[in-house]
C-alpha cells in the first residue's frame, strides 16, 4: 500500500520515500497535502469509513476530501466534501474517519490535507476504505452497550421520530 500512496501528487511535501512498508515524508510550512490519482471509483455508502494508518511527530487537524467528479475549479474537491480528523502525535496507529459521503454516490478521488505548521514528519502505512457490516436495527433505549476494540459502539438504531422529542448519544 505504501508504494501506491507514493504515487499520489503532493504539495509542500519534502523527502518522500518508502521505508519498512510505509510512505514517509516531511511537510513544509504551507498547505501540505497528498492527492490521489483519479481511480475507477466505488459506490459511496453511509456504512463506510476511511482508516488512516499513520504516525507523526506532531499532532493536529487533518482533513480528508473526496469527490465523484473532476469537473470543478479545484478538481472536484470542495469544502462541503470533507471530514476532519484529529491526528495525535505518536507511533503509527489507525485513525478511523467516518465521512458520511453517500450523497456523492461514487468516489473517484481522495485528498488528505495535513496541519498547517512549520514542519512535521509523517509515516503512512495505509489508507483504506472499510465497509462496516450493517446489523439488525437496535431498539431504544440501550443500556451498557458492548464496545468494540476501538472503544466504540456502532449500531443501526430504529427510532420513530414522532414518538421522541430528542435523542442523546
Amino acid at each position: 500500500l505504501a508504494d501506491e500512496i507514493a504515487k499520489w501528487h503532493s504539495s509542500y511535501v519534502t523527502n518522500p520515500r518508502t521505508e519498512n512498508d510505509a510512505f514517509c515524508f516531511d511537510t513544509k510550512e504551507g498547505d501540505s497535502m497528498l492527492i490521489s490519482p483519479v481511480f475507477d471509483g466505488f459506490a459511496a455508502t453511509p456504512s463506510q469509513r476511511i482508516e488512516l494508518t499513520c504516525g507523526s511527530d506532531a499532532g493536529g487537524t487533518c482533513e480528508f476530501y473526496w469527490t465523484g467528479t473532476t469537473n470543478t475549479k479545484f478538481g472536484g474537491f470542495a469544502p462541503e466534501k470533507r471530514t476532519s480528523l484529529a491526528l495525535e502525535q505518536g507511533a503509527v496507529r489507525i485513525f478511523p474517519v467516518e465521512p458520511f459521503w453517500q450523497a456523492e454516490k461514487k468516489i473517484i478521488r481522495l485528498r488528505l490535507d495535513f496541519p498547517h505548521r512549520p514542519a512535521a514528519h509523517y509515516t503512512i502505512k495505509s489508507i483504506r476504505i472499510v465497509e462496516t457490516v450493517p446489523t439488525a436495527p437496535t431498539l431504544l433505549p440501550v443500556k451498557d452497550p458492548a464496545l468494540d476494540s476501538n472503544g466504540e459502539w456502532r449500531a443501526h438504531v430504529s427510532l420513530n421520530a414522532a414518538d421522541a422529542g430528542f435523542i442523546t448519544l
